[in-house]
């Protein structure tokens, strides 16, 4: 009992109070983007409130990351095996394929070229004076991959074990050789594979049911999530102004890309209001911006497009996993220039 942290005791029991209003809001069928919203402010207000103290809050947030993440693989197996054999077409799927790459790599070029640009006007990381003496660099020695190795990689060798480590690509892979090997057999004896399409859409089925289990989960775990990562912040009295200022940046470009560049892409070329747009994706941004994970957020991705936007199942269950690894305009584009000028600097 000593060891207990009764302030952290404090900090769970009033989370817990916060859950019960959420439910409560829920209940009063509250628009499900706008309690994710009341989340967050929420979340804030624990993380400062109870600053440093929020150890028994961590838990809440850490097991939904486990469950969504849990549940990303056969969601994109059962995904892409349903959206190709629905298309039933070698050649739709080699469109749908390319255009989604097209869009993907260039949203991502856009961003390199604005983080070019903001980082060189900021002049991001001039006069930073940050000693490494005592830093060991050894320990990095095993985290430079050769580009060879990447590429071998991208290929399953053991798709249990790529399962297991949720390694996406190898997993896009398989799933897709194991369609478009249905959608040959399926023109030429379509009865002898049959039970394999009915296997996958009932499994596809009982995978969404729980996906949306787990997204309902989404506005709690987001105070869990928001208050550790604001705990942890504002406890932090360490900070240099170059990598504030290199915060501040990416932050600002981020905004921008998502909201700027995103909003004008999905106007002119898909025809959506771009407000209603991120109204309706708000639970994924949520999950993202709280988690810092694209793969465990995808659960969430896929139902906001398919429930709430109205992207069919087979083209979300497709791209969408294909935005996770070579749709990251953030983590490919923003991130990696903004620190190499502020190390070129």
């Amino acid at each position: 009992m000593l060891g207990i942290n009764w302030f952290a005791m404090v900090a769970l029991s009033v989370s817990g109070l916060l859950f019960v209003g959420l439910a409560y809001l829920r209940k009063k069928s509250v628009d499900f983007s706008l309690l994710i919203l009341i989340g967050l402010v929420l979340g804030i207000g624990v993380g400062i409130v109870f600053r440093g103290n929020v150890e028994y809050v961590t838990p809440i947030g850490t097991i939904y990351i486990r469950i969504i993440t849990s549940i990303v693989a056969p969601l994109i197996i059962f995904s892409i095996l349903s959206s190709i054999t629905s298309l039933d077409s070698v050649k739709k799927i080699k469109t749908i394929g390319l255009r989604a790459a097209f869009w993907l790599l260039l949203n991502t070029l856009i961003a390199i070229i604005l983080a070019l640009g903001a980082g060189l006007l900021f002049g991001i990381g001039k006069n930073a004076e940050i000693v490494f003496d005592n830093v060991d660099p050894s320990s990095l020695q095993n985290k430079i991959i050769p580009f060879t190795q990447v590429v071998i990689d991208f290929f399953p060798s053991n798709i249990v074990k790529d399962i297991q480590n949720n390694s996406i690509i190898p997993i896009i892979i398989y799933s897709v050789a194991l369609a478009i090997a249905y959608v040959v057999i399926s023109h030429h004896n379509e009865a002898k594979v049959l039970p394999f399409k009915k296997f996958v859409e009932a499994f596809k089925e009982i995978v969404y049911q729980a996906v949306d289990f787990i997204v309902e989960l989404t506005p709690y775990a987001v105070i869990a999530l928001v208050a550790t990562a604001v705990s942890k912040a504002t406890d932090s009295k360490s900070f240099f102004q170059p990598m504030l200022i290199l915060l501040a940046v990416t932050y600002l470009i981020c905004i921008i890309q998502t909201y700027v560049v995103s909003g004008i892409l999905v106007f002119s070329f898909a025809k959506l209001n771009p407000f209603q747009f991120f109204k309706k994706i708000t639970g994924a941004q949520a999950t993202a911006f709280t988690s810092q994970s694209s793969v465990g957020t995808l659960p969430v991705t896929i139902n906001n497009l398919t429930k709430k936007v109205g992207v069919s199942d087979e083209i979300a269950s497709f791209v969408t996993p294909l935005g996770t690894t070579i749709g990251m305009p953030g983590c490919a584009g923003i991130w990696p220039v903004l620190l190499s000028i502020f190390a070129i600097h």
